[in-house]
């Protein structure tokens, strides 16, 4: 059991399936699962036919590489022309065709999608999946404690302003320190 279990996941990692290994169907079967689907004659058709298509897409490729280039040299020359006669207009057009192709209300909301609302789902599904969860227990604990606590509410005051006293003397002595820090430096430079 143990070592089917690392069988598994030696082929997973590997990026194989597992199934195809473990299984006792041959692999060729599985090959030729999708050949099945064809009829009998359409089999036959492709074979038959298959010493064809490739001479025929050197045919197709070669013809037809030709004419896009020339028809990309044509439409360029008309624009070069276009240009020559009148430079600011073609400019403008050029201007508002890219403006047209590119930022059109469906590549905007495009653009804003991908761009804010996937960072923004992100954000809120981490805030519920870990802020949230965190607060929720932390304020049970708080609530816990809170019941739990038998001191009397002078008692706990008298207790934290003594701690709360401390910190704002030690504030103050840091402040008092950075301030002596930055004097020393400024007379140094």
């Amino acid at each position: 059991m143990m070592e089917d279990d690392l069988q598994k996941v030696t082929l997973d990692l590997l990026g194989r399936q597992s199934s195809t290994l473990l299984d006792s169907e041959p692999e060729s079967s599985k090959r030729f699962e999708k050949i099945k689907k064809y009829s009998t004659g359409a089999k036959i058709a492709l074979g038959l036919t298959s010493p064809l298509w490739m001479p025929l897409g050197v045919i197709v490729i070669g013809v037809g590489m030709p004419i896009k280039i020339g028809v990309d040299y044509i439409t360029d020359k008309m624009k070069i022309k276009k240009f020559c006669k009148k430079s600011a207009n073609f400019i403008e057009e050029w201007i508002e065709e890219i403006l047209k192709e590119h930022f059109n209300t469906e590549k905007l909301n495009e653009m804003v999608h991908s761009r804010y609302m996937s960072r923004l789902r992100r954000h809120i599904n981490d805030m519920f999946n870990d802020t949230v969860p965190a607060k929720i227990a932390s304020n049970r604990m708080l609530i816990l404690i809170i019941t739990a606590e038998t001191r009397s509410a002078a008692e706990v005051h008298q207790e934290f302003n003594a701690t709360k006293e401390r910190i704002h003397l030690i504030k103050r002595q840091m402040e008092t320190f950075k301030g002596n820090f930055l004097i020393d430096q400024s007379e140094i430079y």
